[in-house]
């Protein structure tokens, strides 16, 4: 499997621009359209330099969001599309990439560990799991979580990454609020290990309604009652994880 990453979006276009400066990476073959990798971050310093071809914008790597203030952008003419993580706003240009797992260079990008829980193929236990840091999101979580309390779901334990992504795995359901940005590691890593993740609706996870996903408007509406194995046969039908190769969201 090869799995999304925001480093391996980077490393799929010709050039890139963040922390470490303009790098180019390669040059696009006869019949490709040139494609630069901005982090988030560096987005408006990106557009005070002209583009003098037609380009695709891949942006990643950081917990921003593609909101209202990045349209201005669109009327650049030589701007062909743009493909962006946590998108907040609406543009014919405008599409989502998921934030997918975390880079290689974190625990939490480890993917010989993800290959490890993916080949256990360990049996389904638990209906619903709810086990996510308050502390990255604290107001949208601590909600979250006051919700899922109500509902008679408490919090897991922490666990060490490989042991968190067994219960995952063996899980139906997973509970995955907002993190720093709308889109959030977990929602990947469940659908990666054969959970649904639970979210609550957004401009950007509208993109991604054709998946295994499972949107309610808010944390108030949740309701445990609503969740059984017919609903899991249901939603993730014939669906395989194959399809979140990152080959599959690496552009037109």
């Amino acid at each position: 499997m090869d799995f999304i990453t925001g480093n391996k979006f980077k490393r799929s276009c010709h050039y890139s621009y963040d922390e470490q400066g303009f790098i180019k990476h390669g040059e696009p073959k006869d019949d490709e359209i040139l494609r630069i990798f901005v982090k988030i971050d560096y987005v408006h310093s990106f557009f005070t330099q002209k583009q003098e071809r037609p380009y695709i914008l891949v942006t990643h790597n950081g917990d921003l969001p593609v909101d209202d203030n990045y349209l201005q952008y669109m009327s650049d003419p030589n701007l062909i599309k743009w493909y962006g993580q946590n998108i907040m706003t609406t543009h014919s240009k405008l599409s989502s990439i998921p934030i997918g797992l975390g880079n290689e260079i974190w625990p939490h990008g480890d993917e010989k560990v993800f290959n490890e829980v993916i080949t256990q193929n360990l049996p389904k236990e638990r209906l619903i799991y709810v086990n996510f840091d308050v502390n990255t999101n604290r107001r949208e979580r601590n909600y979250c979580l006051s919700e899922m309390n109500k509902n008679g779901l408490e919090m897991g334990n922490k666990l060490p990454f490989k042991q968190y992504l067994e219960e995952v795995a063996k899980s139906y359901f997973v509970v995955s609020p907002n993190g720093n940005g709308v889109d959030c590691h977990k929602t990947w890593e469940s659908l990666y290990l054969g959970a649904i993740p639970i979210v609550t609706k957004s401009i950007n996870i509208d993109f991604y309604r054709d998946y295994p996903i499972i949107i309610i408007d808010d944390w108030s509406d949740f309701n445990p009652n609503y969740f059984n194995l017919e609903l899991y046969n249901k939603i993730w039908g014939d669906f395989n994880i194959t399809k979140l190769n990152i080959k599959n969201f690496i552009y037109e």
